[in-house]
């Protein structure tokens, strides 16, 4: 799989703003509120891309041909609202959204997102929750001192199995960015 198609339109002070495109996504939700509950998320994301939910092989990797390392190097997504937290992978650009495999698991859905613009902070290192707020902070710090507001939840994306060194782990978080007069 790819990375979700942007545009870098603005750099600021450890910061850049991006603009991403329409894109589908796998999403799964869990109601657990403990940092660490998220594995169950990822568990059933990935069994959905590989296409071994309940035994059969169904998944977009199959589709396109790729095995286990087309989770590699692509944003898992995880943010937290009144819910619980919501993860996402975003699925291949070359599947349409009539021809994306239907999950057998009915928690995950297939969901269309619309184009956006985000601010992001990127950082490596461990997946701890004190580093993602340290690294929030400095974004939300950048993002005032800049004169931009945003919306919603940060997003926590990490782009890295857990066997790859903590130090070239690459993180980010994003905050979709308030619109604007010509954005």
């Amino acid at each position: 799989m790819e990375e979700p198609e942007y545009q870098v339109t603005e750099r600021g002070a450890g910061f850049e703003i991006r603009r991403y495109a329409a894109r589908m996504v796998a999403e799964t939700l869990v109601t657990d509120r403990h940092p660490k509950a998220a594995t169950a998320g990822f568990r059933r994301l990935a069994n959905y891309l590989l296409g071994e939910s309940h035994g059969r092989r169904t998944g977009p990797a199959d589709q396109i041909g790729k095995p286990m390392t087309m989770l590699m190097g692509v944003p898992y997504v995880q943010v937290a609202d009144e819910a619980g937290q919501r993860l996402q992978f975003p699925l291949p650009r070359s599947l349409q959204e009539n021809s994306v495999p239907q999950p057998l698991d009915d928690k995950v859905i297939i969901r269309a997102l619309r184009p956006r613009r985000v601010a992001v902070i990127r950082y490596s290192g461990v997946w701890t929750e004190p580093r993602f707020r340290l690294h929030l902070d400095r974004l939300e710090r950048a993002l005032r001192d800049a004169g931009h507001g945003w919306t919603g939840a940060p997003e926590w994306a990490r782009y890295d199995p857990p066997w790859k060194p903590w130090f070239a782990r690459r993180n980010e978080i994003w905050l979709e960015l308030r619109s604007s007069a010509g954005s």
